[in-house]
């Protein structure tokens, strides 16, 4: 495990903290009367006493949290006080990251007659993403289109056409590589081809403003978990820090690894984990309040490059590689805990002579339902694979109601301890391993270029291409560029949605 510190290429400290803009109303509270004269003071920060400490935002949030937590009681709990104890316990953990849920054990096979499809991108969809209210799905494509869907009837809302390569339009003019939301869905993001990033209304797709930064095809961005900040990468390695909605940057790591950057993700605390390209196969943490980049390696002299990364919470990362292997690491560790090999069947009889890969296919997408041990990988062939992230039990306990015990989730009681059945696990561990869902898996045809899940566990939704997201190396498939709806049905609820 590598530490690389990077200076800021202006000489000076990103760390401003002249400006801030928090989207959370403040909650008065019984010692502190809090006026409201309507007004919105984003831009006047001139008086020293409009700037908000962080003393004041830990104790402003802390109220938040408390007031949530109390509308969120039930009047029938016995002991309303250990309730609410434990749901701030849990909100806690789950802003640090910290918070880990059983659920993949829900999980019931599902028939291919039930997979939906929807079909608007005349070219490969590159990429996708899901509202936190898992109302919308979000599309990006090689034909540089922008295309919003209604989860509930499947239709087509909204498409923005991209313009032509050179021309002057407001919009993409390039592939769309990239695109991510906020998990207020107050922001949609964008990266192209076309070297910049475009920030839209996710209720209308209106262009809100544009970033320029990026010398080379952005390939990657990501926001943190309950936060406007958000990371960018490129094919030259640079990665960018940004907080919307400012459009200056707010740290610039520049080609740091000097390897270009696939995937990322933005993780609970401000950091962030990319996969690294060819020349360099592994991962790198960014530590954005330290500036400090940390890489990590896969051991593996013949490995290729990571295609995708995906965060299960901030200490564990899961990435797929170009040689159909998966690997896991722990952030304490330098190199994998955990490898798979291969992820997904070499071949798939479904493929007729022309597109048959008689070699490897490529681990080219990975997501997960995150806090939870439900993880999904996208393969070349068109192959999708549902995982089971195991934690030995020694090396977690659970987190419930009233107990720390481990084996107590099994026990029956009164509603609150009930709550325990969903297997909330504090994780404290050096190992994990990844196991196969029985019948967990689909054959979707063509490159599986995305994968995201719903935040209520319903959906598992994957972009299908005919090509590769990022270029046309292999012969197109024969397929239909598409967006398929995987019906998993697995009944999960996120501890909050406060922002911390």
């Amino acid at each position: 495990k590598k530490r690389v510190k990077r200076a800021f290429k202006d000489g000076s400290s990103p760390k401003k903290k002249s400006k801030i803009i928090d989207s959370v109303e403040e909650i008065p509270s019984e010692e502190s009367a809090i006026e409201s004269d309507g007004e919105q003071h984003v831009d006047s920060y001139e008086d020293d006493d409009e700037i908000e400490t962080p003393y004041e935002k830990r104790i402003r949030l802390a109220k938040l949290a408390v007031a949530k937590a109390k509308q969120a009681i039930d009047s029938d709990d016995e002991d309303p006080m250990a309730t609410l104890t434990v749901r701030l316990q849990e909100e806690a953990l789950q802003a640090r990251g910290k918070l880990f849920f059983s659920v993949a054990e829900k999980f019931k096979p599902v028939s291919l007659e039930s997979i939906i499809c929807l079909f608007g991108h005349k070219k490969t969809v590159t990429c996708l993403c899901i509202s936190s209210d898992c109302k919308y799905i979000y599309s990006g494509g090689k034909d540089a289109s922008i295309i919003k869907w209604n989860i509930k009837d499947f239709s087509k809302l909204r498409v923005v056409k991209g313009g032509r390569k050179g021309s002057s339009s407001p919009y993409h003019t390039g592939p769309v590589l990239t695109i991510g939301i906020s998990d207020d869905s107050k922001y949609l993001a964008t990266g192209s081809a076309d070297h910049s990033i475009i920030i839209w209304s996710p209720e209308t797709l209106e262009v809100l403003f544009r970033l320029q930064r990026h010398r080379s095809p952005v390939t990657a961005l990501s926001f943190r978990r309950q936060s406007h900040m958000m990371f960018s990468g490129d094919r030259f390695g640079r990665v960018c820090v940004w907080n919307l909605p400012l459009t200056d940057i707010l740290q610039d790591q520049g080609a740091a690894t000097k390897i270009e950057v696939l995937s990322i993700c933005g993780l609970s605390l401000e950091r962030c984990v990319s996969a690294s390209g060819f020349g360099g196969a592994g991962i790198c943490l960014w530590k954005v309040e330290q500036e400090v980049c940390v890489q990590y390696t896969v051991k593996n002299p013949a490995e290729y490059s990571i295609e995708c990364i995906y965060a299960v919470n901030d200490d564990l990362y899961i990435g797929g590689s170009a040689t159909n292997t998966l690997y896991l690491w722990h952030m304490s560790r330098g190199s994998p805990i955990c490898k798979i090999s291969p992820a997904h069947p070499p071949t798939s009889s479904d493929l007729d002579s022309v597109t048959a890969r008689p070699a490897l296919n490529w681990v080219t997408s990975v997501t997960g339902l995150f806090s939870t041990d439900l993880l999904a990988t996208g393969s070349s062939s068109g192959h999708v694979q549902l995982w089971r992230l195991h934690l030995e039990s020694e090396k977690a306990f659970s987190f419930g109601l009233g107990s720390e015990n481990v084996g107590d989730d099994d026990e029956e009681g009164s509603d609150g301890e009930s709550r325990t059945k969903q297997a909330r696990l504090r994780v404290h561990h050096d190992s994990a391993k990844l196991e196969r869902i029985p019948k967990g898996e689909f054959q979707l045809g063509g490159f599986v270029n995305s994968l995201a899940f719903s935040n209520d566990g319903k959906w598992l939704v994957a972009g299908i291409g005919q090509e590769h997201r990022l270029g046309r190396w292999e012969e197109r498939r024969k397929v239909r560029d598409a967006i398929c709806l995987i019906p998993i049905n697995i009944p999960f609820k996120q501890a909050s949605d406060i922002w911390m």
